[in-house]
C-alpha cells in the first residue's frame, strides 16, 4: 500500500518540526484539505485557523500503583484503560492468593473475570476528561475502598456492579451510560539502546476513522467515543461531549518498575477490553513467571456485562477444561479476541520482545 502524500506529510515534519502541523505551509494544507469535505458533506463545517493554531498537547502526570510487586505505571484520565487495569490487578489481589496462583488455577480466573467487570462499573461512570472536573483515580484505588469492593464482589457474586462512592465523593453526581465501541487502535513499544522506553497506543476509534485522507493522514473518529447520551435520567453524563474537551478511551499503555528499574512496558489495542487483556498479560508475567511470548499468547478472557468471554482457538492452549471457568450466575461463550500486544521485558539484564500473534506485528531487535 502506498501513500506518498503521508510521505510528503512526514517528510515535512522532519524538516519543519511540529509547528508546521498547527501553523505553518502544512496547516494551511490541511485546512485547505478539510474545507473541501464541505463539498461532499455539506453539513461539516470544517476547522477554522484558529481551531489549529490553538491546538495543544497536554503533558499528564502518569496513573501509578503499587501491584503484583511491582510499581505499575499507565495513562491517567481521560483515558479510563489504566485505572480499570490497576483497580482490576488491586481487586484480583484482594480476592485470592496470588503466591499460590497458576495459569491452571481455575479460581484465579474467575476473579480475575469478576475484577474485570466490577473495574468496569466504576471507569465507564467516573472518568472524563478532568479539564471538566477531577477524576477521582487516586480515590479509585485507595486500599480502604478496594477492600470494600473486593468484599461486596465476593459476597455478591450474582448482582450486576453499579459503580461505588470512593472516599471524598457522597453522591453520585452523574447519569449512568453504557458502554461505547472502539476499534482502529494500534501499539508499539520499543526500548533504544540508552535505555530510553516509549509505550504508544494510537487510536483514529473505529476501523480507518472518519473514512478521510488529509495530507495523506487517516482523520479520526474520536467523537463517538464520547457518550452518545449527554444526559440519563436528568443527570449529566460525565463524560458527555463539551468543546475543548477530550474524550474517555480505554487505551492503557504502561511501564512496569522493580527496584526503581524499568523490567517491562506493555500495551495492546482492543477497544473497551484493553484492560482485561493486559490484566492477564501483567498476571502471566509477574505472578506466573511466564516468558514473553507465553505471557502474550496464553487465552484471555473478558466480561460483556454479566458474560464471560472466553478466547475461541488461543495461539496457546488453554491450561484448563472450560467447564471449569463456567458458574452458575455469568454464563460464559467463546470468541475470538482480537488482542495485539506489544511487549518487552527485562530478563537477566537483556531485553525480551514479543508481538501478539493474533494480529499483524513483530518483535525484532535493530543493531
Amino acid at each position: 500500500f502506498r501513500n506518498p502524500a503521508l510521505a510528503r506529510t512526514l517528510v515535512a515534519l522532519a524538516r519543519d518540526g511540529g509547528p508546521d502541523f498547527y501553523r505553518g505551509a502544512l496547516a494551511r494544507q490541511i485546512l485547505r484539505e478539510m474545507a473541501a469535505l464541505q463539498t461532499g458533506e455539506p453539513e461539516f463545517r470544517g476547522w477554522s485557523e484558529t481551531d489549529l493554531a490553538s491546538y495543544a498537547v497536554l503533558r499528564r502526570q502518569p496513573l501509578c500503583s503499587l501491584q503484583l510487586k511491582h510499581r505499575i505505571c499507565t495513562m491517567p484520565p481521560p483515558s479510563s484503560g489504566g485505572l480499570a487495569l490497576l483497580q482490576t490487578l488491586a481487586l484480583l489481589n484482594q480476592a485470592t492468593d496470588l503466591s499460590l496462583a497458576s495459569a491452571a488455577d481455575a479460581q484465579t480466573w474467575r476473579h480475575l473475570a469478576r475484577a474485570q467487570i466490577w473495574a468496569d462499573a466504576d471507569r465507564l461512570y467516573w472518568v472524563h476528561d478532568p479539564l471538566d472536573s477531577t477524576v477521582p483515580a487516586a480515590a479509585l484505588l485507595d486500599p480502604a475502598y478496594i477492600r470494600s469492593r473486593a468484599r461486596t464482589m465476593r459476597t455478591t457474586p450474582a448482582t450486576p456492579p453499579t459503580p461505588g462512592l470512593p472516599p471524598g465523593m457522597d453522591r453520585y453526581p452523574y447519569g449512568r451510560p453504557d458502554h461505547s465501541r472502539e476499534q482502529g487502535t494500534t501499539h508499539i513499544t520499543i526500548v533504544d539502546e540508552f535505555g530510553n522506553i516509549a509505550s504508544c497506543t494510537s487510536s483514529v476509534e473505529t476501523v480507518f476513522g472518519s473514512r478521510h485522507l488529509v495530507a495523506g493522514m487517516v482523520m479520526n473518529n474520536q467523537l463517538t467515543d464520547f457518550a452518545f447520551e449527554p444526559t440519563i435520567g436528568g443527570r449529566p453524563v460525565a463524560n458527555r461531549r463539551l468543546p475543548g474537551r477530550r474524550p474517555m478511551s480505554s487505551m492503557a499503555p504502561t511501564l512496569v518498575f522493580s527496584n526503581g528499574r524499568p523490567v517491562l512496558a506493555l500495551g495492546s489495542p482492543g477497544g473497551r477490553s484493553i484492560p482485561h487483556l493486559l490484566s492477564r498479560v501483567l498476571l502471566a508475567s509477574l505472578i506466573w513467571n511466564e516468558s514473553p511470548q507465553q505471557s502474550v499468547g496464553l487465552p484471555h478472557l473478558s466480561s460483556r456485562g454479566q458474560r464471560l468471554v472466553l478466547e475461541q482457538d488461543p495461539p496457546i492452549p488453554w491450561p484448563l477444561p472450560l467447564d471449569q471457568l463456567q458458574t452458575s450466575d455469568q454464563p460464559a461463550r467463546q470468541q475470538r479476541v482480537g488482542s495485539g500486544t506489544a511487549l518487552v521485558q527485562r530478563i537477566n539484564g537483556r531485553w525480551h520482545g514479543a508481538a501478539d500473534p493474533r494480529r499483524e506485528g513483530t518483535a525484532l531487535a535493530l543493531p
